[in-house]
């Protein structure tokens, strides 16, 4: 098997995200407005810990499942509004090894 697809898992969009979504859509920012205030850690639950991303121009998170195994991923903010709509109901996770 490769090495790759070891170490990616799929996660379905939970209610915990999508509260994090919401509050990032509420802010009605741009790419722009959130390179500005780019943080590592400003949007913070029980199983997500992330922020926006200005040289990569996404949000990026950690996400902690059953096992409190971290896992990365990244939403750009134009699919926020697919995510939110149910378009895309699920994302990739990296292992961060």
């Amino acid at each position: 098997m490769n090495a790759d697809v070891e170490a990616q898992r799929i996660l379905k969009i939970n209610y915990e995200l999508l509260q994090i979504l919401n509050e990032i859509r509420s802010e009605n920012k741009t790419d722009e407005d959130w390179s500005l205030i780019e943080s590592c850690d400003m949007f913070q639950s029980p199983k997500y810990c992330g922020g926006y991303d200005a040289t990569e121009r996404c949000f990026l998170f950690s996400y902690f499942d059953e096992n409190e195994k971290e896992w990365w991923f990244e939403i750009k903010l134009l699919d926020i509004p697919l995510i939110l709509s149910g378009e895309i109901s699920s994302i990739v996770l990296l292992d961060p090894k």
